[in-house]
């Protein structure tokens, strides 16, 4: 007898495919870019002056304090003038005499002329006596120069300010004894001046740029200017001056800038305060991606490239990002098309739905 046995097969599910992931994507744009040049400088008052006795002498008075404002033509310090003084005097005094002599000289000459005219007096007289008033009018002329000589050596004693400003530095007290003439701080005996005065809340700065950076500035440009110690003040810049020429040893650019300070911060920034300064780019066009495209995996950077339904992982050579654009200096080309989706959970050859952003 046969038995013939059938045995049920149950029938195995077969799995259904997994969904194909939708990623957004877009193209890779060219878009112009600045790349603004960052440099730090030190600020210098626009207008300040050491002040110098141009006379010798002892400290007699001194009228102002550091620190304090002062207005133009304001005396600061004096020596002590009394020998001078009495110098001034006496020249005044010898002024006077001369100027009557110049007088009595003109009458002689007058009167001898007079005399001559009637046949009482020789052509000798009459040039003796014009020789006499020469003579007078001359020593009028010497003696008034010499008083307006002594009046400047009094005023020379003397230290007054030549503009509104602000003593910015004291090194003086009374009892000094000071030599006249000095004007070069920087001499062997690198003597400091007895004071120096500035205008405060008006500077230039001086600083060097590249050749090609320079190239994108010009006169009259506004740049950004913040205090070094703290980047919450900002200041107002204005290029004043490019160099037209390329310093040959650095080859560097200089430039000048002039900064002014807003009256809230004319405590905080000072003649020496070092600034940073913003100059603006030179202009130029660069490939970008969205700042969601790009990944980064020990200092590298990689997006996805998308192409023909699929993805693959290229890296890239990354230059700024700005306003959530990142710049693309290798690695792409214009009209290629970037994931800017899912980008931590793709892997290189991935099928992707390609969904425009």
């Amino acid at each position: 007898m046969l038995f013939f046995l059938f045995a049920a097969c149950d029938s195995v599910p077969v799995p259904e495919a997994a969904p194909v992931l939708r990623v957004q994507s877009e193209p890779v744009q060219e878009a112009a870019v600045a790349e603004p040049v960052l440099v730090s400088a030190v600020l210098q008052a626009r207008q300040w002056q050491p002040m110098y006795f141009a006379q010798s002498g002892i400290v007699a008075r001194i009228d102002v304090e550091e620190g304090e404002a002062v207005g133009a033509g304001l005396r600061l310090a004096s020596l002590d003038t009394a020998a001078q003084r009495n110098q001034v005097a006496q020249a005044d005094h010898q002024v006077t005499i001369s100027a009557l002599d110049v007088e009595q000289a003109a009458h002689d000459l007058s009167n001898t002329e007079s005399i001559f005219r009637s046949g009482g007096a020789s052509p000798e007289e009459v040039y003796d006596a014009r020789q006499a008033d020469l003579e007078a009018r001359n020593r009028l002329i010497a003696t008034e120069l010499d008083l307006e000589s002594q009046r400047i050596k009094l005023r020379q004693m003397q230290l007054f300010a030549p503009f509104d400003g602000v003593i910015s530095e004291m090194n003086l007290t009374i009892g000094d004894q000071v030599m006249g003439s000095v004007s070069d701080p920087d001499a062997a005996n690198n003597t400091r001046p007895p004071m120096v005065i500035l205008q405060p809340g008006s500077f230039t700065l001086r600083t060097a740029v590249t050749e090609g950076q320079a190239l994108s500035l010009s006169e009259g440009a506004a740049v950004s200017v913040w205090l070094m110690e703290d980047d919450a003040i900002s200041l107002s810049g204005k290029i004043e001056w490019v160099a037209p020429a390329v310093d040959r040893d650095s080859r560097a650019v200089a430039v000048r800038v002039g900064v002014s300070v807003p009256e809230a911060h004319l405590d905080r920034v000072r003649d020496g305060s070092t600034v940073r300064v913003r100059f603006p780019g030179a202009a130029s066009t660069a490939l970008t991606v969205s700042e969601q495209a790009v990944l980064y995996h020990r200092d590298r950077a990689y997006v996805f490239r998308v192409e023909d339904g699929a993805v693959q992982r290229v890296e890239v050579e990354q230059g700024t990002s700005r306003d959530g654009r990142v710049e693309i200096r290798a690695g792409l080309r214009a009209g290629d098309r970037v994931a800017c989706s899912h980008t931590n959970t793709l892997s290189d050859g991935a099928t992707i739905e390609e969904v425009a952003r």
